[in-house]
């Protein structure tokens, strides 16, 4: 029972951030202010750094909303650690959030669009990269965090990863993400 509480509590605040992100701030365009790549639109060897839809405004509110999130769930399930849980939800949510860069740059490389799904000889590799880069982020964060048995990093990978493929095909269904088809 720890195990899945341990789970709960930190994937949590992770999905509150991110449902609350796409269901409501990016849908009604809040907080349009901070809507503004992060790469200020600079190339890099002619592409894009990151592109447009990594912004400021996610870099900024899935950390706060995730610790939002992680205030609500402690409340319910009381996990010991040495941080407040504003500070763990703030930081896991800084780790998801931070952790989708990288992907993005070798994507711009490649000549793989902001929210376009490549149909060439990457497409496994990056499908998979999309749905596990943020979640192993957090998880990083986690360790550092959380000291524990790995087998809760691994399990928090695994749901969180698949957690995120299932939000994401849901989140592509109704509207309120654009696939964009390469090839």
């Amino acid at each position: 029972m720890k195990i899945f509480n341990e789970i709960v509590y930190f994937i949590f605040p992770l999905l509150f951030a991110g449902v609350i992100h796409h269901l409501i701030i990016i849908k009604f365009d809040l907080f349009s202010f901070l809507s503004k790549p992060i790469d200020n639109n600079i190339n890099f060897k002619g592409k894009p750094l990151l592109g447009k839809s990594k912004t400021w405004r996610g870099l900024i509110l899935v950390p706060i909303l995730s610790s939002m999130g992680s205030l609500i769930i402690s409340q319910i399930i009381p996990i010991q650690t040495n941080l407040h849980p504003l500070l763990v939800g703030l930081l896991l949510g800084l780790g998801y959030a931070i952790a989708e860069l990288p992907n993005s740059f070798i994507k711009r490389r490649l000549n793989i669009q902001a929210g376009e799904k490549s149909c060439n000889k990457f497409y496994n590799l990056f499908l998979f990269l999309d749905q596990t880069d943020s979640v192993i982020g957090a998880v990083i964060i986690l360790f550092f965090i959380y000291p524990t048995n790995p087998n809760l990093y691994l399990l928090i990978l695994i749901i969180g990863s698949l957690l995120h493929l299932g939000i994401d095909q849901y989140l592509y269904r109704y509207g309120y993400k654009q696939l964009i088809k390469n090839g």
